[in-house]
């Protein structure tokens, strides 16, 4: 079922409501962070905290939202998953082309 507070933030985030984003961004953060956790890895985790990564990928979607096109928790949390599981990716290869240098 569609919260209708989420969408009533939605819109008022799209209109330019700082506040109303920080509420979303925030009320999502839990689950995000325990969907990073898990899609992290061992290596990855071992070589930074998930919640640093989690700052990263909300400031990503902080810069973003204007692509948004989420009416509900559901898409919203599949919008942030896609940040989360981009910058997952970016943070493991870069931490592996830290490791070839290295290895130089």
């Amino acid at each position: 079922m569609i919260s209708p507070s989420v969408t009533a933030m939605l819109l008022e985030a799209r209109n330019g409501s700082e506040e109303a984003l920080d509420q979303l961004l925030s009320r999502c953060g839990e689950r995000l962070l325990g969907l990073s956790r898990l899609r992290m890895g061992t290596r990855l985790r071992a070589r930074m905290e998930s919640r640093d990564l989690l700052n990263a990928t909300l400031l990503r979607a902080f810069r973003a939202f204007d692509s948004l096109e989420a009416r509900n928790t559901p898409s919203l949390m599949a919008w942030l998953a896609r940040i989360a599981e981009s910058e997952i990716r970016d943070q493991a290869e870069r931490l592996g082309a830290q490791r070839r240098d290295a290895c130089k």
